[in-house]
């Protein structure tokens, strides 16, 4: 086999030391930039984005990928909660087509109870999406059939953040989230099933 045929097949390591690729990092905003964030954002619509996103650990394509049925709210004696089912999530092909599917991984169904914090920015933007429960609650149309593109919130993004001095992106804010709660001690499993994760050394890392 010549040099040339050579170079398209893997061969093995030759006594030299591996190293992995290090993972990427991820800037993780902080309490203050968050608050600001928030406070800037211009929509009540995204600022429920950014709210599913820093205090339910959503990822973006999850949020944008929420219908009218898939919030809702449950009752336990005197108190009333609200919660979000993930049950599929968005994504979009190179002509900017959207494709909906389940959640990255079965362990990414799931359904979480909404922190306080969050539930004033959702219910706010609630109550202009349509009723219909197929309804995408991010849409471009009044009658909620054409969901967001990815596009759309980084765009949107952009200003609040210029605001606030931050570098992230909206998908930090669920690291944000998942950071937090690392820090009240929850469990590697607890970690898993808040943000969805099929690995144990997805959720690790968020425990330091």
């Amino acid at each position: 086999m010549g040099t040339g045929e050579r170079a398209h097949y893997c061969e093995p390591l030759q006594g030299e030391e591996w190293h992995p690729l290090p993972p990427k990092p991820t800037l993780t905003p902080t309490d203050t930039e968050v608050a600001i964030i928030l406070e800037t954002a211009e929509g009540d619509d995204l600022k429920a984005v950014l709210a599913l996103t820093a205090y339910c650990a959503l990822r973006p394509q999850e949020v944008l990928g929420l219908r009218r049925k898939d919030v809702g709210s449950v009752e336990r004696g005197d108190e009333t909660r609200w919660v979000v089912a993930v049950v599929q999530a968005l994504s979009w092909l190179k002509g900017g087509e959207v494709v909906v599917k389940p959640p990255k991984s079965r362990e990414g169904s799931r359904s979480l109870v909404v922190p306080s914090p969050a539930v004033p920015y959702i219910l706010k933007h609630l109550s202009s999406v349509s009723s219909d429960p197929e309804a995408f609650i991010f849409s471009r149309d009044p009658a909620g059939r054409i969901p967001w593109a990815q596009t759309r919130l980084n765009q949107r993004f952009k200003k609040p953040k210029a605001i606030a001095g931050y570098a992230g992106s909206p998908y930090s804010f669920r690291h944000y989230h998942l950071t937090r709660y690392a820090m009240t001690s929850a469990s590697t499993r607890e970690i898993m099933e808040r943000g969805g994760h099929a690995s144990w050394s997805a959720a690790m890392r968020y425990q330091r």
